[in-house]
């Protein structure tokens, strides 16, 4: 039986049960917080370039990447791709990708791919100053080609920095921004008839937002942070208008879930440390909870400005001030030293109680990111590129959960 429309919910169970070990504290044995090995992924062959925005997806025992772009310095503005790179997670190593037939889509970032049985289906995103995509693409990984969506009625309009996701034989397209427009309807694609639908669920919807975080969940799809502005390529007098509390209340650290067999909106019972607003970070499953990776959070932000050569704008950027007394420092300098620290751009989301619970890591620390892919796999999360401020970045991370030490 659904919930009463707009009550409060339990995060979808779609894992075992924590382990239970009372002397650790807290509940279910998450104890101070999860705890976290990330590795570098160590990989051969020729990588693609450093960039954000970008997507990967895992098809069997490799994840194709498209996609995405950089900033090439002030004189060269950005460059956007559409090239297709994989990554062979047994041999580690980027091989190159068969030869491709029919039209590969635009170069862009701030699409979504998502996997229909053999096809990665490719939906909006940004190529450039005005330039955004409402087209649908397609690569068949078995046969390599590319295939065209036509133009439907229904058809969500064009979109960045939105959410894609695949249950059964639909997939469902919330959020984003198109220009100054800031999105929040949901659209449904029939993968089997290709038609597009607007859907109107009942509840409470997430208000509009762009850059969020998304995954499924025993039947939910789930919606958390984002943005509630649109693309920040304000003028100089607005950036200096701005203060602290503005900045603040751009940024969203909310959490929805949308039940799809009775398309309805509820808000979750969660608790427990919750992570900061933000947007530009990934969610996906770990185990029994939700990893949550990365993003630009408001806090201990201050006003930048960079002259973008692109738009020819002064474009409002955001720049991270880090102080000797705050963790987050330590992501950012990049400590060479093994060590375990509250990684504050992460979290964890225990699909059983509910419980946000910080995230413990062993190893060098990663740099802070936004704009990375994370896909699930057997050996664990990888997590690929991403942006650190405005320098973009490559190397291809493995997070796994630490194993536990068996008594001898």
């Amino acid at each position: 039986m659904e919930p009463p429309v707009d009550c409060l919910i339990s995060v979808p169970k779609f894992g075992p049960p924590p382990r239970t070990d009372p002397s650790a504290g807290g509940g279910g044995g998450l104890g101070r917080g999860r705890r976290l090995v990330v590795s570098k992924l160590n990989t051969g062959g020729d990588p693609p370039s450093a960039r954000g925005g970008h997507t990967a997806t895992l098809v069997g025992d490799k994840i194709y990447l498209f996609g995405g772009h950089e900033l090439r310095g002030a004189d060269k503005g950005f460059a956007y791709h559409n090239a297709v790179f994989v990554l062979d997670l047994k041999g580690r190593r980027w091989v190159p990708f068969k030869k491709q037939k029919g039209t590969p889509a635009a170069p862009r970032y701030g699409h979504t791919a998502s996997l229909f049985r053999s096809r990665i289906i490719i939906f909006g995103g940004k190529g450039g100053p005005n330039l955004y995509f409402q087209d649908l693409n397609a690569l068949d990984v078995d046969n390599a080609t590319w295939y065209k969506g036509l133009s439907r009625r229904g058809d969500p309009g064009a979109r960045f920095w939105h959410s894609s996701n695949i249950s059964g034989d639909h997939m469902y397209v919330f959020g984003g921004a198109c220009g100054s427009t800031l999105l929040g309807d949901l659209h449904a694609l029939n993968l089997t008839t290709m038609e597009w639908q607007e859907l109107k669920p009942r509840g409470r919807a997430p208000r509009p937002r762009v850059a969020h975080a998304s995954a499924l969940a025993n039947g939910y799809l789930l919606i958390h942070g984002g943005m509630a502005r649109t693309v920040l390529e304000d003028t100089q007098a607005e950036a200096s208008a701005l203060n602290a509390a503005d900045l603040a209340t751009w940024y969203l650290g909310d959490l929805h879930a949308l039940s799809l067999s009775a398309l309805t909106w509820h808000r979750l019972r969660v608790q427990g440390d919750l992570p900061t607003p933000r947007m530009g970070h990934t969610l996906a499953p770990l185990g029994n909870s939700l990893l949550l990776w990365g993003g630009w959070p408001h806090r201990n932000s201050t006003r930048a400005s960079m002259y973008n050569p692109d738009s020819k704008q002064q474009e409002l950027m955001m720049a991270s001030a880090p102080t000797d007394s705050d963790p987050t420092a330590a992501l950012l300098l990049q400590s060479e030293e093994p060590q375990e620290i509250p990684l504050q751009d992460a979290a964890a989301l225990c699909s059983y109680t509910g419980e946000w619970s910080p995230i413990f890591v062993r190893g060098k620390t990663p740099a802070c990111r936004y704009g990375h892919s994370q896909s699930e796999t057997p050996s664990g999360v990888v997590v690929l590129g991403g942006w650190t401020s405005p320098v973009p970045l490559m190397e291809a991370l493995l997070i796994q959960e630490e194993e536990e030490e068996t008594a001898s």
